[in-house]
C-alpha cells in the first residue's frame, strides 16, 4: 500500500491535479498553490551554477541545506528532496551527517555514524542547558576522553563517497587520520572543519580520526558534478535556540551553501510566536555574514494541533435513587495558538528583506489541514503535530516541485 500511495502522488505531480492517499482523493492539499515566492530575491547565479552541472564539470557541487526541528530530524522529507534534486541534476553525495545517536538522540535511518569508544560528553540542541559540550553546526556534539577515535560511517541511501569532511570544535589538532595503514592529510576547510581524501569511493569508511575537542558529525562527497542536499534538523528548535551555536554562519561555511532551506517555527508557534521577527534576523544575517552568495528561503509550518484537557462532570446511578458523581478528563485538539502569528512573521519578513518563501501552511490546506492530514493516514493522529512516513514525503514531493520550478527545471 505504501508504494502505490508513492506511485499514485508520483504519477499525480506530473500534472495530474487530483492527489490520492490509499484511493482518496487529497483535495484539500492545494497543489495550485505550490509556488515559491521570490519576493524580489535574484535566483540567476543560481540557476546559471544548476545549468553548469550539465555541461559535466567534474566536481562541481550546487550545496542545498536544510534546518529545521523535529520534522527535519528524521530526514525524510529532505531525503525526498535529495532524491529528486539529484536524478534532475546529478548526485554530488549524501551531504553532511550528524552525530545524533552518538548525542542521544533518534537519528536518520539511511546513515550510520558510530564510534569505537561512548562520548564522555554530549549535546543537543533541544536538550538539557547547560550544555556538557557546546554544539556545533549539527544542533550536537560529542567528546571522548581519549586522543584519537575509530569511527565508521555507512551510507546506507545507495550513494558512494570518496571524499569526507569532520565537522569539529575549532581546537585544532585534526592534521591526519587513519584508513587501515594509510595516513590521510587532512585540509582546512575553515577552523570548524577538516577534509580527507579517501583512498577510493565506498557507501562505507572505518576511519581513525583525532579526539580533539568535540565531534558534530561529517560531510560525505563524491566527484561526481551534481547537487548535495543536506539536513539539519534538532528537535524542539527554534530559531533562537540555533542562535546559541557559537560561529554558526562560519560552521555553516564548511559545507559551502548555495541555497539555505529554513524550516522552523513550528516550537515558536505552541506559544505566542511573539519575537520570532528578531530571530528571523538574526539568524539570516549570521548565515549571510559568512556566506554572501547564498539564497535562503523560509518556509512556514503547516497546521497542526496542541491538545486541550479538560474535566468533565457526570451524575451515574449506582442503584435505586442513588447516584454519584463521577469527574473524567477529557481531550480535543485546536490549532496552535501562536501559528497564525509566525506564518505572517516569516511570510512578512521574506516580502521586506526580499527573501524567497515557501507557504507550506497554504500548500498544505490552509486552516483545517491538520484534522484531514490525521484522517487520511499523513499526520499522527496521537500528537497532531508529526507526520507519518507518506505525509513527510508528501511534503518532499511538494517542495521539490516547488523548487524545481523556480529554478526552472521540468517536473518529474
Amino acid at each position: 500500500m505504501k508504494l502505490k500511495f508513492h506511485i499514485i502522488i508520483a504519477v499525480c505531480l506530473l500534472g495530474i491535479t487530483c492527489l490520492k492517499s490509499n484511493g482518496q482523493a487529497l483535495t484539500f492539499v492545494n497543489s495550485h498553490l505550490n509556488h515559491i515566492e521570490l519576493n524580489g530575491a535574484d535566483w540567476s547565479g543560481l540557476r546559471h551554477k544548476l545549468a553548469r552541472l550539465g555541461k559535466g564539470t567534474t566536481g562541481a557541487k550546487v550545496n542545498v541545506v536544510q534546518i529545521g526541528d523535529s520534522h527535519t530530524q528524521p530526514d525524510i522529507a529532505t531525503a525526498r528532496v535529495r532524491q529528486r534534486l539529484q536524478s534532475r541534476y546529478g548526485d554530488g553525495g549524501r551531504g553532511c551527517i550528524g552525530v545524533y545517536r552518538l548525542a542521544g538522540t533518534n537519528a536518520p535511518d539511511n546513515y550510520e555514524l558510530r564510534a569505537s569508544v561512548p562520548a564522555s560528553r554530549r549535546s543537543r540542541l533541544g536538550g538539557h542547558r547547560p550544555f556538557g559540550v557546546k554544539p556545533g553546526v549539527t544542533g550536537l556534539a560529542v567528546a571522548f576522553d581519549s586522543s584519537h577515535v575509530d569511527i565508521d560511517i555507512t551510507d546506507k541511501g545507495g550513494g558512494s563517497f570518496n571524499h569526507v569532511t569532520i565537522l569539529h570544535s575549532g581546537d585544532g589538532g585534526y592534521k591526519t587520520a587513519k584508513v587501515g595503514d594509510e595516513v590521510l592529510f587532512g585540509r582546512e576547510v575553515t577552523r570548524f572543519a577538516t577534509a580527507y581524501d579517501l583512498p577510493k569511493a565506498s557507501d562505507y569508511v572505518f576511519m581513525q580520526v583525532p579526539a580533539a575537542g568535540a565531534l558534530y558529525g561529517a560531510v560525505l562527497t563524491n566527484d561526481n558534478a551534481g547537487v548535495v542536499v543536506s539536513s539539519i534538523g534538532n528537535n524542539g528548535a527554534t530559531y533562537g535556540m540555533y542562535l546559541e551555536i557559537e560561529n554558526f554562519g562560519e560552521q555553516l561555511k564548511a559545507l559551502s551553501p548555495d541555497l539555505v532551506i529554513l524550516s522552523l517555527g513550528t516550537n515558536e508557534a505552541v506559544g505566542s510566536g511573539s519575537g520570532i521577527e528578531q530571530d528571523i534576523d538574526q539568524m539570516v544575517k549570521r548565515i549571510r555574514h559568512a556566506n554572501p552568495e547564498v539564497q535562503i528561503v523560509l518556509t512556514t509550518p503547516m497546521e497542526f494541533h496542541r491538545r486541550q484537557w479538560r474535566t468533565v462532570t457526570t451524575r451515574v446511578k449506582v442503584r435505586r435513587r442513588k447516584y454519584r458523581t463521577v469527574r473524567r478528563r477529557v481531550s480535543s485538539y485546536a490549532p496552535a495558538p501562536g501559528l497564525a502569528r509566525v506564518r505572517e512573521a516569516i511570510r512578512d519578513y521574506g516580502k521586506r528583506h526580499k527573501i524567497a518563501v515557501w507557504d507550506m501552511y497554504a500548500v498544505a490546506g490552509g486552516g483545517g489541514a491538520a484534522a484531514k492530514w490525521v484522517a487520511n493516514g499523513l499526520m499522527k493522529s496521537g500528537d497532531h503535530v508529526h507526520c507519518t512516513e507518506s505525509g513527510y514525503e508528501l511534503q518532499g514531493m511538494l517542495l521539490s516541485d516547488a523548487l524545481m520550478e523556480c529554478l526552472g527545471a521540468p517536473k518529474h
